[in-house]
């Protein structure tokens, strides 16, 4: 069983900064995020805070960063969050991954563009690393 993840692409904000950040939209924002807020409750029951939209925290929070590029990042536990480092993606010219046809579960995950730039072959290093970190705890 796959225990619930929080996958951020975004480095974690501090509770101070993260409860009021609604506030920091403009007021046609703030209106569009209450209607949704209150669509939500009404439809599913769902209580829904706005400013929480980037920053849903888990028990297990990975963060798609190194915990060396995110100022203040002392504020955020190792035990919850997980800097795994720089989103990768797809890089040109290689192969897809291969077609899987057992039961196991699948896990996509979706890279940002680091590999795919000019200067993917500077971040080889990083790329193996990273996918040695994925492989190991996706075993």
């Amino acid at each position: 069983r796959i225990p619930a993840v929080c996958s951020m692409t975004a480095l974690p904000m501090p509770q101070r900064v993260r409860e009021g950040k609604v506030l920091t939209f403009s007021p046609e924002g703030q209106k569009v995020c209450a209607a949704a807020a209150s669509a939500l409750k009404v439809a599913y029951g769902l209580d829904y805070n706005p400013s929480h939209g980037y920053t849903n925290y888990t028990p297990y929070t990975v963060v798609w960063s190194s915990r060396a590029w995110h100022k203040g990042n002392e504020e955020f536990d190792a035990k919850t969050f997980r800097y795994w480092g720089p989103l990768t993606s797809h890089r040109p010219g290689l192969p897809d991954m291969a077609e899987v046809s057992d039961n196991r579960p699948l896990v996509f995950v979706s890279f940002g563009t680091i590999a795919t730039g000019l200067k993917a072959d500077d971040f080889r290093h990083i790329l193996r690393d990273f996918y040695s970190k994925l492989c190991t705890v996706a075993a």
